[in-house]
């Protein structure tokens, strides 16, 4: 799976944006949940990632866009088991 596809599988995410990198060392990306701003919804997605070992974190003004950083050197199947537990936490 990748962060692309996730809107298709998944329609309360928004919009999914690639920010880079902050302090080069790790990509940041923001997933924005539901056009209309849905604090609670990022928030019990954000509360299952963490009981699944997964830690992101719930920003921008309404606390509607989840933020995952990544180490750089983070390999593919780590990336692809962050995406299914993810995926998994929309359930």
């Amino acid at each position: 799976m990748d962060c692309w596809r996730l809107p298709k599988k998944h329609p309360e995410i928004g919009d999914v944006t690639r920010a880079g990198s902050d302090d080069r060392h790790r990509a940041v990306l923001k997933m924005a949940i539901n056009s209309k701003p849905d604090a609670k919804l990022t928030a019990g997605i954000v509360a299952r990632a963490r009981d699944k070992g997964l830690i992101l974190l719930s920003c921008g003004p309404y606390y509607n866009v989840l933020r995952i950083l990544v180490p750089l050197t983070i390999e593919d199947t780590q990336i692809r088991q962050g995406l299914e537990i993810i995926s998994q936490c929309f359930c």
